[in-house]
């Protein structure tokens, strides 16, 4: 009896030591940052109104801003703004966010004024006129790493920035 009595202590102590050992490997992993890692996102945030009463001839040569970029990496946040986006007078604009790795697609949507007529159909109406607006889309999950930033449907129209580098900046076209 004092042999099964003697094993039973054992056992309940190894038992009782093993955990005291789990929870000791957890108490020394709570003062370390558990940081989980978070998903890049991106989202449309907002249109300027028209910046003008249009293009004039030799605004689209020479030097032009293309975006403006500004990111807070401790909060992993951050903006990015295509400037002076071309479209038609009189329309709204939004844009639909893509993100594959490091590449981060931005495509601008244009929503035109819409006239019913009598007969209740629907027309779209398209100004004779074009203006420049910027176009700001808000990120989440930003990492301090080089990122590819591709943006319309043109061709040519992507750029890198690093942000381990500068979390910050202006690409300008010349």
């Amino acid at each position: 009896m004092n042999k099964k009595l003697l094993l039973c202590g054992l056992a309940s102590m190894a038992a009782l030591s093993f955990v005291a050992c789990e929870d000791d490997d957890d108490n020394n992993n709570a003062g370390e940052k558990n940081e989980k890692k978070e998903t890049l996102t991106g989202s449309f945030l907002s249109s300027s109104d028209c910046k003008g009463s249009g293009l004039r001839s030799g605004d689209a040569l020479g030097k032009d801003t293309i975006l403006t970029y500004d990111f807070d990496l401790e909060k992993n946040t951050g903006t990015i703004t295509i400037v002076n986006y071309t479209d038609e007078c009189e329309t709204t604009h939004s844009a639909e966010i893509s993100v594959q790795g490091n590449a981060i697609t931005i495509m601008p949507t244009t929503k035109y004024p819409i006239y019913i007529t009598e007969d209740g159909d629907t027309i779209e109406l398209h100004a004779n006129c074009i203006c420049r607006y910027d176009i700001t889309s808000q990120f989440t999950g930003i990492e301090a790493k080089e990122y590819e930033i591709t943006f319309g449907k043109i061709e040519g129209q992507s750029f890198n920035i690093d942000l381990s580098k500068s979390t910050s900046g202006v690409i300008i076209k010349e």
